[in-house]
C-alpha cells in the first residue's frame, strides 16, 4: 500500500510539472501577440492611444462580461453596434478613436490578457532625444564575420565538452540502473517461489515502473528543445546551454532513480534472506544513516565519551565535531573561490560577465546576418534606399493602413502622432534612413517599434510609402522645418 501511494504521489509531481510547462508556454504566446497586435496603441499601465490594459480583464468579469471581452477585441464596432454590452458602450466613449479589429481567435486573446493581468514581460521605454546609429549603439566591439565565428566555435566547444560528460554519467547511470533492475527482478522471481506472487509483484516492480515513468513525465516539458545538426558545415554539432540545463537535469533524475532501485533491491533481498545483509547495516535506518554521515554525531549511549569537564547549574556541554556536511561545503565554496580568482581575473582564461554576454550576441548576430542575408533581406538603417516601383508603394500603403493609420489618420495628416505629408521632421531631417530608423525602433514620445512586427524589405517598403505621400492639411507642423 506504501509503494503504490508512494507511486501515486510521483506520477502527480510530473504531471505536475507538464502543466506548468505548458502554462509557461501559454504565457510566452501572450506576450509575443502582446507585442505584434497591441504595443501601437496600448502600454499595460498608463495611456498611449488607447488606455492602460492592466486590469482591465478584471473589470469585464466583475460586469458579467467576460465572453463580450474576446468579441471586443476581435471586432469592436460589431459589438457596441450590437447593444447587447454595457462594457462596450463605456469603453467607446472613452476611446477616443476607433479601435481596429483584431484578426484574432479566442484562445489568442485570453493568452493576451493572461500575459497582460501577469506581468510577464516589462515595458521597456528607451529614453533617447536623437536617433542616431542606432544598430551600433546596441553593441561595443565591432567584430570581424571571421571572429564571430571564431567566437561561436569556441563557445560551441566548451558546450560540447560538457554535454559529452554529462552525456558519460547519463550512461554509467542508465548502466547502474539497468543492473540492479536486472539484480531485482532475478530476486523477485527467487522470492515469488516462497511468498503470494501478488504481493511480489507489488513490492518487485512497483517502484522501479514508477520512477521510468516519472522520468519520462518529467523529460516531456523539455520535448520543444532540441541540438542543431548541420553535417555540412565545421562544427555539425551546436549544444545550447539549455541543452546542458536539460541533460543535467535528466542525470539528476537518473540518479534518483538509480538511489530507489538500490533501496528496493536491499528492501528484497532482505526479505529473501535477512542473512545476506550484515546484522548492522539491516538494523540501521537508511534516513538515519543519511543523518549521522552529514552530521558526524555521536550516539546517546556514547555521549559521556565527549561530554566537556566545566559544568554550568548542572548543565554540561557535549564537544561534538563540526557537521562534515557544513565543512565540506566551506572547503568547496574556498577551492571554488580560488580558482574563480585565478581563472578569471589572475591569468584571465574565462571571460567576465560582460564579456561573455557580448561574445553570445555577437554570435547570434552571425546567424542572422547569414540568415538575413541568404533571404535577401539584409537592408537596414545603413543601406536602406527609397523604392520607387508600384508593387512596393502599393505593399507599403496595405502596410501603413494596418499600422500607421490609427495615429497618423488615412493619408498621414496625423492625430495622435505628427502629419507625416508637410515638410516639418521632429527626427531628422526627414531623410529615408532617419524615417526607416525612426519605423524599425520607435521613440521615446509613444512612437512604438515596428522591428518585431515586420521585415527588413517591408520596412523598405512602408518607409517609400510614407515618403512618396502627397501633402495633406492636418494636424499643425512640429518639429524642424526642413526644406526639401
Amino acid at each position: 500500500m506504501k509503494i503504490q501511494i508512494k507511486n501515486k504521489l510521483k506520477l502527480v509531481v510530473g504531471i505536475a510539472v507538464v502543466v506548468f510547462s505548458i502554462n509557461g508556454l501559454k504565457a510566452q504566446d501572450g506576450a509575443k501577440l502582446f507585442r505584434q497586435n497591441c504595443t501601437a496603441c496600448h502600454k499595460l499601465e498608463g495611456t498611449l492611444v488607447g488606455p492602460g490594459l492592466k486590469g482591465v480583464q478584471a473589470k469585464w468579469q466583475e460586469a458579467g462580461e467576460a465572453e463580450n471581452l474576446v468579441k471586443w477585441v476581435q471586432n469592436p464596432a460589431e459589438l457596441y453596434n450590437s447593444g447587447t454590452s454595457e462594457m462596450a458602450k463605456l469603453a467607446w466613449e472613452i476611446t477616443p478613436i476607433d479601435m481596429t479589429p483584431q484578426a484574432l481567435s479566442e484562445a489568442d486573446v485570453l493568452a493576451i490578457f493572461e500575459h497582460i493581468e501577469a506581468d510577464v514581460v516589462e515595458e521597456k521605454v528607451e529614453e533617447k532625444t536623437e536617433l542616431e546609429n542606432t544598430s551600433e549603439k546596441k553593441s561595443g566591439k565591432i567584430y570581424t564575420a571571421e571572429e564571430k565565428a571564431q567566437i561561436k566555435k569556441e563557445n560551441n566547444n566548451r558546450s560540447r565538452m560538457i554535454f559529452f560528460m554529462l552525456l558519460l554519467t547519463a550512461g554509467c547511470l542508465v548502466a547502474g540502473i539497468v543492473s540492479l533492475s536486472k539484480t531485482i527482478q532475478t530476486f523477485s522471481i527467487l522470492k515469488m517461489k516462497k511468498r503470494d506472487e501478488e504481493e511480489d509483484d507489488k513490492k518487485g516492480n512497483g517502484g522501479a515502473i514508477a520512477t521510468v515513468i516519472i522520468a519520462l513525465i518529467m523529460l516531456a516539458p523539455f520535448s520543444g528543445y532540441s541540438m542543431s545538426f548541420d553535417f555540412e558545415k565545421d562544427g555539425w554539432l551546436f549544444i545550447s546551454d539549455a541543452d546542458n540545463i536539460i541533460l543535467l537535469v535528466v542525470n539528476l533524475v537518473l540518479l534518483f532513480i538509480l538511489f530507489d532501485q538500490k533501496k528496493t533491491l536491499k528492501t528484497i533481498i532482505k526479505n529473501y534472506d535477512p542473512t545476506l545483509i550484515p546484522e548492522k547495516e539491516v538494523e540501521e535506518d537508511a534516513a538515519e544513516s543519511i543523518v549521522k554521515l552529514l552530521t558526524d554525531t555521536v550516539d546517546i549511549e556514547d555521549e559521556a565519551s565527549i561530554l566537556m569537564d566545566h559544568e554550568f547549574d548542572g548543565i554540561r556541554e557535549l564537544d561534538n565535531n563540526m557537521p562534515p556536511w557544513w565543512v565540506w561545503s566551506f572547503v568547496a565554496t574556498v577551492i571554488f573561490a580560488f580558482a574563480y580568482l585565478v581563472h578569471y581575473h589572475v591569468i584571465g582564461t574565462g571571460d567576465l560577465q560582460a564579456v561573455e554576454y557580448q561574445k553570445s550576441v555577437d554570435a547570434a548576430q552571425v546567424e542572422v546576418d547569414a540568415y538575413m542575408s541568404k533571404m535577401a533581406m539584409n537592408v537596414d538603417e545603413n543601406n536602406v534606399v527609397v523604392l520607387t516601383d508600384a508593387a512596393a508603394l502599393e505593399n507599403g500603403k496595405n502596410l501603413y493602413k494596418i499600422n500607421c493609420v490609427v495615429c497618423h489618420k488615412d493619408n498621414g495628416e496625423g492625430l495622435v502622432g505628427p502629419n507625416l505629408t508637410d515638410d516639418h521632421w521632429i527626427y531628422g531631417e526627414g531623410d529615408v534612413k532617419t524615417i526607416f530608423t525612426t519605423i524599425k525602433y520607435g521613440t521615446s514620445n509613444g512612437m512604438p517599434e515596428h522591428e518585431s512586427k515586420m521585415n527588413p524589405i517591408e520596412l523598405q517598403e512602408i518607409t517609400s510609402y510614407v515618403m512618396s505621400m502627397e501633402y495633406t492639411e492636418g494636424k499643425a507642423p512640429e518639429g524642424t522645418k526642413i526644406a526639401k
